[in-house]
Formats: C-alpha cells, structure tokens, sequence
C-alpha cells in the first residue's frame, strides 16, 4: 500500500492532522476538542490557580469605614508627637533666621552710610519686633521680623546710627535679643558699630 494512502487513511480515523499555516485545526472535530474544558481530574492545581480559591469567601473589595477612621486616629496621633517634638527645633531656626535678619539691616546701614557719605541709623521698634533702616529722612530697608519669624525683640536702645566713616555714631553698645518659646537669639553691635 502506498504511504500516501496511510497518510490518509490516519487522517481519516483522527489520528494526526497538519495544522494550517496559522495554526488552527483543520477539522471541525479538532476545533471542538480544543474548545471542550479539560478534564477536571487533570487540570493542574497550583498555588495560582484560579479554584484554589473556595468559593463561599467573599473577594477582598476595599477598606471599611471603621479600619479607615482607626488608620487616621494613628496617623494624627504619630504626627501630634512629631509636631510636638519638632516645635523646639522649629522655634530655634525662627530666632536663628530672625537674627540673620537683624545681622543684615546693620550691615545694609553700614554700607549705606559709606556708600552715600552721610549718617544711616538702624531703629528698632520692640511693640511691632520691627526694624527699619533709615537714610535721613527715607527708610531704605524695613522688616517686620515679628510678622515673619513670629519673634519677641527686646533691645538696650531704640536705636544705633553709622558715621559716614562706617563706624558706630554714639557711645553706648547695643544688645538685641529674639526670642520664640525657649529660644533666644542675641545680636551685639559694639560701639564702634562691630556686629556679633
């Protein structure tokens, strides 16, 4: 017998088939079986297996109400213990920057005074915890250091004036000191109009 008539014959009783070029059966009977499910006794089980799962377990859909509001309790009590905990680190960096401030308008009135040949002066108003530098009759710089570092200013005098020369006009020291909570910064302008 001819191969080729074997070959057909195995067709004919469903042993082999060549698949199509795009690779889908040729036979109706074929493309039933490959849509039948699988055996149940042989599907494969493994741990990712969708009928793992039993059931009668409801699916896991989101957050309940009452484990939402317990989150946020812990969440505002953590974040009341930072807040409380940060605040002396927080009033510090306050005073640290406000006397950085006071440091600045002395030296923009010293270089002022040089710049223009005549006397600046440097007021500070301790019910505002402000500062202004004066040029004569113009204010060249103010800063309201009590509105923007919520500081507390305490000053030896309500003033300090340069010379044209650049050295302080007067005879007495000047100590300002900041304070926000139990943070203090001190600021020290020698009569000389040295700041430290």
């Amino acid at each position: 017998m001819p191969a080729s008539d074997g070959r057909l014959r195995g067709r004919a009783r469903g042993r082999w088939e060549p698949p199509t070029p795009d690779g889908f059966p040729r036979t109706a009977a074929s493309s039933r079986a490959l849509l039948r499910p699988a055996d149940p006794a042989r599907r494969r089980r493994g741990p990712y297996s969708r009928d793992v799962r039993p059931t009668f377990l409801p699916q896991p859909r989101g957050v309940t109400l009452p484990e939402l509001m317990i989150t946020l309790a812990l969440l505002g009590l953590l974040a009341a213990f930072a807040m409380r905990a940060g605040a002396p680190m927080v009033d510090a960096a306050r005073t640290r920057a406000a006397a950085g401030e006071v440091r600045a308008a002395f030296a923009v009135a010293r270089g002022l005074a040089v710049l223009r040949a005549e006397r600046a002066a440097v007021r500070l108003d301790t019910a505002r915890a402000a500062l202004t530098v004066h040029l004569r009759a113009d204010s060249a710089l103010r800063r309201p250091l009590g509105a923007l570092y919520g500081v507390r200013l305490v000053a030896t005098r309500d003033s300090m004036a340069y010379a044209a020369s650049g050295l302080g006009w007067g005879a007495a020291n000047l100590r300002v000191e900041l304070q926000r909570g139990a943070a203090v910064e001190t600021v020290t302008v020698s009569r000389l109009g040295r700041v430290r």
